[in-house]
Order: C-alpha cells, then sequence, then structure tokens
C-alpha cells in the first residue's frame, strides 16, 4: 500500500535553532532606563556611519557537557555602550549553517547552548547587538562536547526530493550502528537562508514534509534515537521546493493620466511573496467600467504607457504579476 510508505509530518513543533538558558542568581525586574547613545559619525568615504560595538571579548567554554556547553565572554573594548543584546553563532565543524542564540540583555554575557550532539566539534563565536545592527564578531572558538557510549550512529544515504511547491520526500536508510533499537527519528528542517528551525518525529525512514513555503530552499538532516537518547546525525542536504504564483500583487503603484494616455509604475512583490521568478506583469484596464482590455509586460519592466485612449475619460487599472505557474493576485482598481 502506496499510504504506509508515506507518512506525512503533521503538528511539527517549532524551536530555535538551540535551547537557551541564561544564569542568574536573581530575578532580573525591568527598569525604564534613559540612556545617551553617540551621535553619529563620518566614516573614511564621508559616509555617515552609526556607532557599532566592537568584537566581544575572552570567549571562552566554563561547562562543557556531552550534550550542552556554556559559554562566558567580556563587554567589548569599543563602544560597549552601543550594546543591547549579544547573539551567539554556532555550527557543528562538519556544516557551514550558524545557528544563533540571542540574549535578552546586554547585561548577560553568558549563554547556555543545548541540544548538541556528543562527541563532536563546534565553533562559537558571539556579535554584540546595538539599536543601529550587528557589530563586529569575536574570534571563533572550537570546542568538542563530551563522548557518550551506546548511542546511535548516524541515519545513511539521506536523500530528498520537492514533489510539490509545498511538499518535500525524504528517505534514508539506517545507521549502521544502532546500539540497540532504533525507537525514531527525528527530522529537524530549516529555510536554508533563515535560523528558524522546525522538527518533526517519525519511526519510518520514509516521509513527507509539508506545509512548506514555495521555491524556497530548505536545509535538513535526520537525527535516531534509541534508549541512551539522540544519536548521531545524518550529514545534511538542500531541497528546494517548486516554484508557484505570486502570493500578493505588484507594490507602489502610481498612475499618471493625459488625455489620450495612463503611465503606470509598480515595484515587484516582496521577495518571500514572488514565489519564484516573476516572468512578467498582466495590466487589466477598463474605461467607465465597460469590458476589460488587458496587456502583459515582460519581467523587467516597471513602467508602461497605455496609449490611444479615449481622450477626456477616466480609466481604471489594475495589475498582477506572473510566474511560469499562473498569474497572481491583482492590485485593487487605482
Amino acid at each position: 500500500d502506496p499510504n504506509k510508505l508515506y507518512q506525512s509530518l503533521t503538528g511539527s513543533r517549532s524551536r530555535e535553532d538551540g535551547e537557551v538558558g541564561h544564569f542568574s542568581n536573581q530575578k532580573s525586574p525591568i527598569h525604564a532606563v534613559t540612556r545617551k547613545y553617540p551621535k553619529s559619525y563620518v566614516d573614511g568615504n564621508g559616509k555617515l556611519a552609526a556607532p557599532l560595538p566592537g568584537p566581544p571579548r575572552a570567549l571562552q567554554a566554563q561547562i562543557v557537557q556531552s550534550r550542552f556547553i556554556t559559554l562566558n565572554w567580556l563587554e567589548p573594548v569599543k563602544n560597549p555602550d552601543e550594546v543591547i543584546s549579544y547573539s551567539v553563532y554556532y555550527r557543528m565543524h562538519t556544516s557551514d549553517r550558524e545557528r544563533k542564540m540571542t540574549t535578552n540583555s546586554r547585561d548577560e554575557q553568558e549563554i547556555n547552548i543545548q541540544s548538541l550532539q556528543p562527541g563532536k566539534n563546534y565553533h562559537f563565536r558571539v556579535v554584540g547587538n546595538s539599536n543601529h545592527g550587528p557589530g563586529e564578531s569575536s574570534e571563533t572558538l572550537e570546542v568538542r562536547t563530551l563522548s557518550e557510549e551506546n548511542i546511535a550512529g548516524a541515519p545513511q544515504n539521506l536523500r530528498g526530493y520537492a514533489i510539490t511547491e509545498k511538499d518535500i520526500h525524504l528517505q534514508w536508510d539506517p545507521p549502521v550502528v544502532t546500539n540497540g533499537l532504533i525507537t525514531k527519528y527525528r527530522v529537524y528542517y530549516a529555510e536554508t537562508d533563515n535560523g528558524a528551525e522546525m522538527y518533526s518525529d517519525t519511526t519510518t525512514t520514509e516521509v513527507i514534509i509539508n506545509e512548506l513555503r514555495p521555491y524556497t530552499k530548505y536545509t535538513m538532516y535526520v537525527v535516531p534515537f534509541n534508549q541512551a537518547g539522540m544519536g548521531d546525525p545524518s550529514h545534511e542536504i538542500d531541497v528546494k521546493t517548486y516554484s508557484s504564483t505570486p502570493s500578493e500583487p505588484p507594490a507602489n503603484v502610481t498612475l499618471e493620466q493625459t488625455s489620450s494616455t495612463v503611465a503606470i509604475r509598480w515595484e515587484p512583490p516582496a521577495l518571500e511573496d514572488r514565489n519564484g521568478q516573476i516572468t512578467g506583469y498582466k495590466i487589466k484596464y477598463r474605461k467607465n467600467k465597460k469590458p476589460l482590455q488587458v496587456e502583459t509586460t515582460p519581467a523587467n519592466v516597471r513602467y508602461y504607457i497605455l496609449k490611444d485612449l479615449d481622450k477626456m475619460s477616466a480609466y481604471q487599472v489594475k495589475i498582477a504579476a506572473m510566474t511560469v505557474n499562473g498569474t497572481g493576485p491583482f492590485t485593487e482598481w487605482h
């Protein structure tokens, strides 16, 4: 039965890229604080530049266990008062994708990163955030988690492909070393350009990940579980969903009318709403609610003139973006 070969993952749980704990000896009530910020200054190119924090100092691992590491650091020497929080970026030695944890305030200079893999090397760096943007990065710190016995090895031969604009099929082989019964697999997936990570559990080695974004690349990997807990992760793969029609209309539409023409200007939909490569635009127009007329333009056009219109007449115009999959929603009548 083909239905038994596929297990659609529903009720997926969302989490940050790791789990974070902050350590403090007492509760920190919220206070209203007024702080003065330095004025912007002129950089070497003669442009106004905001003061950004320098690199945090003395990043070190305070506690190292098999599945979590506690880090601490010192504030930067350069523009320390600009810091409003810190972000710790980390990745496994064998992965190129960084995960991110952010503290709640500038006073937190210690962070606990959980859900790590036993016996693996991780790279860590910390950045001070300001109201003007992120500052300079600290030097990278490499730390190896402690090993554990009896955990399952990595799933083998992970492969995947898109089956629709919102669904990806994944399949893998069991670990060579299981150290007992594999109780479940946890499938992690995240938009490659976005740090937010989702996961869902399954007992099979073949699944469909659904409710994804169209025309989006996802990074995916699988982790086995046995009686000892979480095992080694598989290698990561990137899979891109199929394109779809745009989910939003063009933006910032303006009209300029003369006695016999209407000039139309617009901007494409936001990148996350295009759902594919824009192939063109469809313009509908009408006079006094008479039958519609339609024009199309190439993808690189942002300005179009409707010519030879009836003089001194009122026209309405609306526009939509197109992909190879079809036409997206139209704007309201202008």
